[in-house]
C-alpha cells in the first residue's frame, strides 16, 4: 500500500505539473529542430510533459534574447548552438549574459560538410576556389553569428570573395543550393546524405578532424590547406535561470542515458563531456578564431 501511494503521488504530481517548454530557434527540418524533437520524445517517454514553442528569426537571437530575459519560474529548455556564444563576436544582436542560461548537458559536436549543387561547375574544392577569382562565391547560413556563418567565413577567409547569404534557417538555404541560387552551404551529414546519394548535391570538403566514415572520399578542409581552427558546430541543452532545479536534474538524467546518446548519433552528433562554465569555455575557443577570420 505504501509503494502504491508513492507511485500514485508521483503520477499526480507529473500529470498536473506545468509542461516543460522546449524553445526552438530555427525553422523545422534543421539539425536543431530535429535534436529538440528527439529531446522531447525522450522526456515524454520518461513521464515529463513538454510543449514545443518556436521563436524564429535573427539567426536564433530572437529565441536567445527571449530566453535570456525570461525571469519567470516556468521551466524552459533549448538546444543552443554556436550562435549563442559566437554571435557576440560576429555582429549578432545579443541582449543576454551567459549567466542567464543553466547548462544541462553538452549533447555533442557536429562535423559540417561543404556541398554545392549537383550541377555546379566546381567539381572539387580547388575548382571552387578558382571560380572565386572570377566572381563572388555565395554561401547560405542560418544568419549572422551562427555556426554555419562562422564555418563559411573560415572557408572564405582562405581565399576571399566569399559572401554570406543569411536565411531564417538552413532548410531554405539548402533549397537555394539545390536550385543554384547560391553556391554552397555547410551542413550536417545526416541532413545532406539523401541529397548526396541522389546526386542533387556534391560534397567538396568536410570540416572535421578526420574524414567521415560514410564519405571516405571527401577530404577534410585541413587536407585541402584550409586552417579550420578546430571549429565545430555543437549542441548544448540549456535551461532558463529560474528553472526548477529538480526538473533540470530529471532532464539531465534522461539525456544522459545511453539510448538517448545513441539516438543523437544518428544525426551525426559526436558525444563530448560537459564542463563547468561550458558557455564561457566555448566562447573562449571562438575568440581565437575571431582574431584571425574576417566576418562579413
Amino acid at each position: 500500500m505504501k509503494y502504491l501511494l508513492i507511485a500514485l503521488t508521483l503520477f499526480i504530481t507529473s500529470a498536473f505539473a506545468d509542461p516543460v517548454k522546449i524553445i526552438v530557434q530555427y525553422q523545422p527540418g534543421g539539425v536543431s529542430d530535429r535534436v529538440a524533437r528527439t529531446v522531447q520524445t525522450a522526456l515524454e517517454e520518461n513521464g515529463i510533459s513538454t510543449v514545443i514553442e518556436y521563436k524564429l528569426g535573427a539567426g536564433g537571437f530572437i529565441a536567445y534574447n527571449y530566453f535570456g530575459k525570461y525571469r519567470g519560474n516556468e521551466t524552459k529548455i533549448m538546444v543552443a548552438s554556436n550562435g549563442l556564444t559566437d554571435g557576440i563576436g560576429t555582429g549578432g544582436p545579443v541582449e543576454y549574459e551567459f549567466s542567464d542560461f543553466v547548462v544541462i548537458k553538452h549533447l555533442g559536436n557536429l562535423p559540417s560538410m561543404l556541398v554545392v549543387s549537383g550541377n555546379h561547375p566546381a567539381k572539387n574544392f580547388k575548382q571552387l576556389l578558382e571560380l572565386s577569382t572570377t566572381r563572388p562565391i555565395t554561401y547560405g547560413t542560418s544568419g549572422i553569428g551562427t555556426g554555419t556563418h562562422v564555418a563559411g567565413a573560415i572557408v572564405g577567409n582562405h581565399q576571399g570573395n566569399f559572401i554570406n547569404v543569411p536565411y531564417k534557417g538552413q532548410a531554405q538555404a539548402l533549397v537555394d543550393v539545390l536550385g543554384g541560387q547560391i553556391d554552397f552551404i555547410m551542413e550536417a551529414e545526416s541532413i545532406l546524405d539523401q541529397y548526396i546519394k541522389a546526386g542533387k548535391v556534391r560534397p567538396l570538403a568536410v570540416m572535421a578532424a578526420q574524414r567521415l566514415p560514410g564519405h571516405p572520399n571527401v577530404p577534410t578542409l585541413k587536407e585541402l590547406g584550409v586552417n579550420d581552427y578546430g571549429y565545430t558546430r555543437w549542441s548544448v541543452l540549456v535551461a532558463n535561470k529560474n528553472a526548477d532545479p529538480v526538473m533540470v536534474s530529471k532532464i539531465r538524467t534522461v539525456v544522459s542515458k545511453p539510448e538517448f546518446v545513441e539516438k543523437l548519433s544518428e544525426f551525426g552528433q559526436r558525444p563530448t563531456k560537459t564542463v563547468p562554465n561550458q558557455l564561457e569555455e566555448l566562447a573562449t575557443q571562438f575568440q581565437k578564431i575571431r582574431q584571425r577570420v574576417k566576418f562579413d
